[in-house]
């Protein structure tokens, strides 16, 4: 039977074991990595304020925050360069909100309408050794769709 000492001394022994017979990781698997992932799409100002419609009530419209779903991969060329790509689909639509009419009431009545954002990026980027800076040189796009945007 072990007692608390010998048996502390067997997992330290075995730890140290393992990390000594542990396969290193293959130079490819340092040089690729492709990330999922879940993000959060916001609309940070309105697209149109202060708009009239025909009864003289103001209202504005934006775009709906949303969650998104996309993926990253890179691509290490040397130590210090690499390129990477992402896209990133987010299922947005557009708002349109009343706000006061012409007595001051505030109205309660706001539209949606279903559409979609899709944005995908590229880049290359620089960050040398033994620092903490880091360069990024890129293009991104950005396509609106949906019937928010027919």
């Amino acid at each position: 039977m072990l007692n608390r000492a010998s048996f502390a001394g067997f997992v330290v022994l075995g730890g140290v074991l393992a990390t000594l017979v542990a396969p290193a990781p293959a130079a490819a698997q340092g040089k690729i990595e492709f990330t999922p992932f879940f993000a959060s799409f916001y609309a940070l100002s309105h697209v149109a304020t202060n708009l009239t419609d025909a009864n003289g009530g103001t209202f504005s419209e934006r775009l709906s925050n949303a969650p998104a779903v996309g993926a990253r991969l890179s691509f290490r060329l040397s130590h210090t360069i690499g390129i990477e790509g992402s896209f990133t689909y987010a299922k947005t639509g557009f708002e349109a909100g009343v706000g006061k009419d012409n007595t001051g009431t505030i109205t309660s009545v706001g539209i949606f309408i279903n559409g979609n954002a899709i944005m995908a990026s590229g880049r290359v980027t620089l960050h040398p050794r033994r620092s903490n800076f880091r360069a990024i040189l890129g293009v991104g796009y950005q396509k609106r769709g949906g019937d928010a945007w027919d």
